[in-house]
């Protein structure tokens, strides 16, 4: 038996029944299709890590555009509404859900101001929960104990979790239809986009 490393997460195992069954000539041989293979699988791996950049980088722009898209509309809008529409369809494009919460006015409390989330969801988690989606407050203390608030973007790995203990009254299996999106096993993260003004957090 003759192992022959090809790669530092790689090995080739070249075996035979007959005891010393290869000679120097073999192993040199054998060498050189190991050589070889790890070239190629190099290769691949490296066409495989391009792919993957330039795919990255390909949805990157694509957001980009969208959040360009975003800001003109914006600037031009005179209803806050057409605003979020516009920031709801354009992240749609990249298959992204989101969901808009924004500070009362008394500063106590959040209330849903907009979401993307399919229109069919949305009126089963009103039935199920008796409560109309805008009109749910969350305490904004209950908020900052789940979430804390932050300036920066930040990730929540649970959202399933977080969102059962923020829509008090939702069902946990509805709450799950809305996070998992369709062919997905796993929850999916969600970012967490502060909204700020002169450093007040806003939504």
């Amino acid at each position: 038996e003759s192992p022959l490393n090809t790669m530092s997460s790689t090995a080739v195992n070249a075996e035979s029944k007959r005891l010393n069954a290869f000679n120097e000539d073999d192993e040199h041989l054998l060498t050189i299709m190991a050589g070889q293979l790890a070239t190629a699988m190099g290769r691949l791996r490296a066409n495989d890590e391009s792919h993957r950049q330039s795919k990255g980088l390909e949805r990157a722009n694509a957001i980009i555009r969208s959040l360009a898209q975003v800001g003109t509309r914006a600037a031009a809008a005179t209803d806050p509404e057409q605003v979020l529409r516009t920031l709801g369809s354009e992240l749609e494009k990249q298959n992204l859900l989101c969901l808009v919460l924004l500070l009362g006015v008394e500063g106590s409390d959040m209330t849903i101001r907009y979401t993307s989330i399919p229109e069919n969801i949305v009126r089963l988690a009103e039935r199920w929960s008796h409560v109309n989606l805008y009109e749910h407050r969350i305490p904004l203390e209950l908020s900052s104990e789940i979430i804390p608030p932050r300036q920066e973007p930040y990730i929540i790995d649970r959202p399933v979790e977080v969102a059962s203990r923020l829509m008090i009254g939702l069902p946990l299996k509805l709450i799950r239809r809305i996070f998992i999106l369709p062919g997905e096993t796993s929850e999916s993260p969600v970012y967490i986009l502060p909204l700020g003004m002169e450093g007040v957090l806003q939504g």
